[in-house]
């Protein structure tokens, strides 16, 4: 009977436990920081390098919002905006790493690739809930709002390292 358990045991349950293991450890390293940004507006960095950390994951941040949403509704003029926050966040992390061009280009992608994972079902979810994209959701309009703010920033901020703002 024991030897019953220990068959099912190793047949059913344990090769779960091995892939909830397996999975658990991978996903527990990819995640990546979500908090609402206006949790981050209110951090004072007071160092260079810091200003340029807050820059890049502001900028990341902002780009993924507004691509999602020019995305969704189809609207050019807020993608165009959104390439301003991604010309930011490559910028910031060209001024941090100081090498390999090319090779942060790519990275700046991938990290907005994974924010856009982020935003675009929360937009769906909000738009199918209350047929609105941003209004009716805490995150959104939050993260919404801060970007609007920080534009200004990030629009001085490239130009003040010889890039162009696009409109």
């Amino acid at each position: 009977k024991t030897k019953n358990i220990i068959m099912i045991y190793l047949k059913n349950i344990l090769p779960i436990l091995i892939i909830f293991f397996f999975f658990g450890n991978a996903s527990s390293n990819d995640q990546i920081d979500f908090e609402p940004l206006e949790i981050m507006e209110n951090e004072r960095p007071n160092t260079s390098k810091s200003k340029l950390n807050y820059m890049f994951k502001f900028s990341l941040r902002c780009s993924a919002l507004l691509y999602s949403l020019g995305k969704e509704t189809d609207n050019n003029k807020i993608i165009l905006i959104s390439r301003n926050f991604n010309q930011s966040a490559y910028v910031a992390l060209l001024l941090i790493k100081k090498k390999n061009a090319e090779v942060l280009r790519q990275q700046v992608s991938e990290y907005i690739g994974e924010y856009i994972k982020i935003y675009t079902p929360i937009l769906k979810n909000n738009f199918s809930k209350n047929n609105k994209y941003i209004e009716g959701s805490d995150i959104l309009e939050g993260d919404f709002q801060s970007c609007k703010t920080f534009s200004s920033k990030t629009n001085s901020f490239l130009r003040a390292n010889g890039f162009q703002v696009l409109k």
